[in-house]
């Protein structure tokens, strides 16, 4: 269960803010506009991860809803700091805060910037 959210997170970022709004600028010449596509794809997507928890029983269109909802600012936040930062990825990959991994991991160190003693 750790491995699909930690892969996720990292792999969303680059996918969307390093390829597909690189792609919909250099296409459409509006930072803005492919700024506000990628967001609205990027935030759609989630609605979609409801498919793999149902039992086979079709798409809960309310939970699909609220992953969209839960997500969008997120996801707009990712976007703007992306521009804000230099359009540079790495400083606005996930920390250990937002990973829904990361309270599993073995080496919480490496999520976090907070002190932890080896044992």
């Amino acid at each position: 269960m750790v491995v699909v959210p930690l892969l996720a997170e990292l792999a969303e970022p680059v996918a969307y803010l390093g390829v597909v709004l690189l792609r919909l600028e250099q296409r459409l010449g509006r930072s803005w506009l492919a700024a506000a596509i990628v967001v609205v794809v990027w935030a759609a997507e989630h609605a979609l991860y409801a498919l793999l928890t149902s039992s086979g029983g079709g798409l809960d269109w309310g939970f699909a809803a609220y992953r969209v909802a839960s997500v969008l600012p997120l996801v707009a936040a990712w976007t703007a700091a992306y521009y804000a930062l230099g359009r540079r990825l790495l400083p606005i990959m996930p920390p250990g805060g937002w990973s829904t991994a990361a309270p599993h991991s073995r080496w919480p160190w490496a999520w976090s910037n907070k002190e932890h003693r080896c044992a």
